[in-house]
């Protein structure tokens, strides 16, 4: 039973593994359609996981809305998932543009000097988290523009008109583009500072299973003035 067990724990291992390596080779060598694939598959899942919280909450007998799911993956494939993958190598340009010169003319000289390496470090650390600062300012300023291309987009496959896109952007824009910082700021922090610009859209998106569900619950939310109006 005991040999059983671990042959089985075995053979799992080696498939996720498998499927790691997989993903990361697909990553590498089919960047674009890879990290929007996986943006389309995410939303999929949050509006699952909405899906299934508000019945459970609401009404437990209620079958799940495929169209629904429909919509949120459309969004995710050809909406929040590109804009994701271009702003972030967007953000990392600029970003490097910005601060390059912010202490290639200080680090020849402090090696020349031959001071501490601690004094070295602090040079490097202090530019790090300048830049690191400046992704999370524009990105914070960006994020309107993120989430009313979310609201329209998912509208428009809603067929709502225009008067009522606009009751959903001043409804619930503010509302969302705060709740926003204050679950994105302390993770692109660390996605920021740790994590390659290759994988920093996955990390996000991976994140945003939860961030994913809470948009699909503002946006079919029962109570809004938009769905019960359209």
């Amino acid at each position: 039973m005991h040999l059983k067990r671990a042959i089985h724990h075995t053979d799992t291992c080696v498939m996720i593994t498998r499927i790691l390596f997989w993903y990361i080779h697909a990553l590498r060598w089919r960047k674009y359609p890879t990290q929007i694939a996986t943006g389309a598959g995410l939303c999929f899942t949050g509006d699952l996981l909405c899906q299934f919280l508000m019945q459970t909450k609401e009404d437990p007998g209620k079958e799940l809305d495929w169209k629904r799911c429909a919509r949120m993956t459309a969004c995710g494939a050809f909406v929040t998932a590109p804009i994701s993958v271009f702003w972030y190598e967007a953000l990392d340009r600029l970003s490097q543009r910005v601060f390059l010169s912010s202490i290639s003319p200080i680090l020849p000289m402090l090696l020349r000097r031959k001071l501490p390496q601690f004094v070295i470090l602090t040079a490097a650390t202090l530019r790090t988290w300048k830049i690191i600062s400046f992704k999370l300012a524009l990105d914070f300023l960006f994020d309107p523009v993120f989430i009313s291309l979310f609201f329209i987009s998912n509208g428009i496959l809603q067929n709502q008109s225009l008067s009522q896109l606009g009751v959903k952007l001043r409804e619930d824009l503010l509302e969302t583009w705060l709740m926003s910082a204050a679950v994105g700021i302390p993770i692109q922090t660390l996605n920021f500072r740790y994590i390659k610009v290759l994988w920093q859209p996955l990390v996000v998106q991976s994140c945003n299973i939860v961030w994913n569900a809470y948009l699909s619950f503002v946006q079919h939310d029962k109570h809004s003035t938009v769905i019960s109006s359209s």
